[in-house]
């Protein structure tokens, strides 16, 4: 027996072996299991920043297309009221709309409160206005002088309005006061 005892013992130590050497090839196993899960999660992240980039970068350039898309409308603009306004008719035309201007021995025509539908030309030159057109700065200056006048008389009339509002409630105060006095009479009668 005492040689199959040294057999046992050594099928002992050779299954231990075995054992150990299984147990450390699970764990080198799992450990490289667990590095490779590791880097493909730090591959992911990094994947994941790259398109979250990439994303940005496109909105950005389309942002910065749509801008360039807008400068160049503008610039066209800014061209066509550059070739506009070197031309001497428009030049006369806008002064003659915007600022008033006449020519010498014209004479100026304005339409007050004139309906919608009588915007032609020929609406404009049946009405004539025959107060002469000022220039712009004695028409800014009459017009200063007007607002000036119209806030005296605008704080007068507010005065003298409060001044018969206060009479009114007054008045009525008085008149309160009879009717409570009467009534008063009268349940005592």
């Amino acid at each position: 027996m005492s040689g199959h005892s040294g057999s046992r013992s050594a099928s002992r130590t050779g299954a231990q072996a075995t054992t150990r050497a299984t147990a450390g090839a699970s764990r080198q196993g799992s450990v490289f299991f667990i590095v490779g899960v590791i880097i493909l999660l730090i591959a992911l992240l990094n994947i994941t920043l790259v398109l979250r980039s990439y994303a940005q970068n496109v909105g950005q350039l389309n942002a910065v297309k749509n801008q360039e898309a807008q400068l160049i409308q503008q610039k066209a603009d800014l061209e066509n009221d550059i070739q506009r306004w070197s031309d001497d008719a428009y030049v006369t035309a806008q002064a003659r709309q915007r600022l008033g201007f006449i020519y010498p021995g014209e004479r100026s025509v304005l339409v007050k409160n004139a309906p919608k539908d009588a915007q032609s030309d020929a609406a404009r030159k049946t009405t004539v206005d025959t107060k002469p057109k000022l220039p712009w700065y004695t028409e800014l200056l009459y017009s200063i002088e007007n607002t000036d006048q119209a806030e005296k008389i605008g704080s007068e009339d507010v005065q003298s309005e409060q001044a018969a509002h206060a009479q009114t409630g007054q008045g009525m105060s008085s008149q309160n006061a009879n009717s409570q006095n009467a009534n008063s009479q009268t349940s005592q009668n």
